[in-house]
């Protein structure tokens, strides 16, 4: 579940909150896939966990507004919990849409199923989410950015045959954010540093750790690039290249988390 929750925040939050316009009214703009490989490392009640995850989604952008787009998203993890693994893959859909230039609002719907050999389990996980993204602008390009989710997650049944099972997990999500942006292109052209903290809150059914912080940071390279097609024609390409490196922490669980993205 919790894969599902970063992923959808991911796309309604984190990859919103970075602003790029394009002026002019004969610019279209191009369609873009990203790619977020993830590492994450936990320690939980003396036991290690390690898990990889690359995110791949492909997004459908506007040629009225470059913030506004369709995306279907492929999260693939790989997790080893003291020897034993498991898979899982998912579908995402999401719709981010800009109620002005500061503010944008992300629904989503996303299907997973995950797998154990090792734990003889396989499980199927329905969710929903609506996410919302406000950015204030503040002098010298910096920016302060806030974001609120809330999700509904839920198990879904697997048949084999005449057997059925649900592990009969249910949970609502919040997740809340705040992100400080600051321009370094005195050092770097079109880079910038976020510097963020992220609270995720459980509730419905009752899990072993059901709230944790999230702090980090990611340095990132951000432009548009603009195809000139003919006097009246134009295309943006967006290209993005992200890397970020967290820190995990809650009562029952303490962890670090390195994220790279690269939008082309």
């Amino acid at each position: 579940m919790a894969k599902s929750v970063e992923s959808d925040f991911t796309s309604g939050f984190l990859d919103t909150a970075t602003k790029r316009k394009v002026s002019s009214a004969s610019t279209k703009n191009g369609n873009t896939i990203s790619i977020s490989p993830t590492y994450k490392s936990l320690e939980v009640d003396d036991k290690s966990s390690s898990s990889y995850s690359l995110p791949i989604s492909y997004s459908f952008v506007s040629d009225e507004n470059i913030d506004r787009k369709f995306s279907i998203s492929l999260p693939i993890s790989y997790t080893e919990v003291e020897g034993a693994t498991s898979y899982s893959l998912g579908l995402g859909f999401s719709y981010s849409l800009p109620i002005n230039d500061s503010w944008i609002v992300t629904p989503a719907l996303s299907y997973t199923i995950a797998v154990s050999a090792d734990l003889a389990t396989l499980a199927q996980l329905g969710g929903t989410s609506v996410t919302s993204s406000y950015t204030y602008e503040l002098p010298n390009k910096h920016r302060i950015s806030m974001g609120n989710m809330v999700g509904y997650y839920t198990t879904l049944k697997f048949y084999n045959g005449d057997y059925a099972y649900d592990p009969g997990i249910t949970n609502t999500v919040f997740r809340n954010a705040l992100m400080y942006s600051l321009d370094t292109n005195n050092i770097v052209d079109n880079t910038s540093v976020d510097i963020y903290a992220i609270n995720t809150k459980y509730t419905g059914t009752e899990l072993y750790n059901d709230s944790y912080n999230e702090f980090g940071f990611s340095f990132g390279y951000n432009k548009v690039n603009i195809n000139i097609l003919s006097e009246t024609e134009k295309y943006a390409y967006k290209k993005d290249l992200k890397l970020g490196l967290s820190y995990l922490t809650s009562d029952k669980e303490k962890g670090i988390k390195i994220n790279f993205g690269f939008t082309f």
